[in-house]
């Protein structure tokens, strides 16, 4: 039996990077953030119940306005769990569905921003979570989204605590640029490997 993976951090943790690496290890990852996005375009009725809730400036002609929906929910709790619970379902089932077409890979990954916080971390057989001190996190995404330290801060505080995520995760990777990341990674691939086998 396959493997479902669900790996998660903060943002600027790291994510991608790692997500990566399972992948030159052959091992389909599934961008849940990435297919968010792609599904807000491409589903009418998802797209008509953003329009609802934020207004017709969610979208700039057929494209999600990614920015004016992050900053409409960084200070509105509220907003965010009305727009995740759009999203979310969707891109779970399609998660569901990509997952079928992988079934001879030992594990699959879901890379998540939101994945404890949805909900949905219940659902795979294992979490791993990426660590990295918040101040590093900060310089990643200056020099990433080129923004600022108070909005970075703003988008920290929208997200779990990273003592909240590790609560729930099966393996921890530090991404802190002292310890090396490839290895980890390895151990851990080479550790769900070896759980496909029974």
């Amino acid at each position: 039996m396959t493997l479902k993976i669900g790996l998660t951090g903060g943002i600027g943790s790291g994510k991608t990077t790692a997500s990566k690496v399972f992948e030159s290890l052959g091992i389909p990852v599934f961008y849940a953030d990435k297919e968010a996005k792609r599904l807000i375009t491409k589903n009418k009725k998802a797209r008509n119940q953003i329009i609802s809730l934020f207004g017709n400036k969610a979208f700039t002609g057929n494209d999600y306005n990614t920015k004016f929906v992050s900053e409409s929910v960084f200070n509105n709790y509220d907003l965010l769990k009305k727009l995740n619970e759009i999203v979310h379902p969707l891109v779970f089932k399609s998660f569901n569905s990509w997952c079928e077409s992988y079934s001879h890979a030992p594990y699959l990954v879901m890379e998540a921003a939101v994945l404890i916080e949805s909900g949905f971390h219940k659902y795979f057989d294992y979490i791993v979570v990426i660590s990295a001190p918040e101040n590093i996190r900060t310089d990643r995404i200056i020099h990433r989204d080129i923004t600022d330290t108070k909005s970075i801060k703003a988008r920290i505080k929208m997200q779990f605590a990273e003592s909240e995520l590790l609560k729930e995760a099966d393996f921890v990777i530090i991404n802190d640029g002292a310890k090396l990341l490839i290895p980890q990674i390895l151990e851990i691939h080479h550790k769900f490997v070896s759980l496909h086998k029974y």
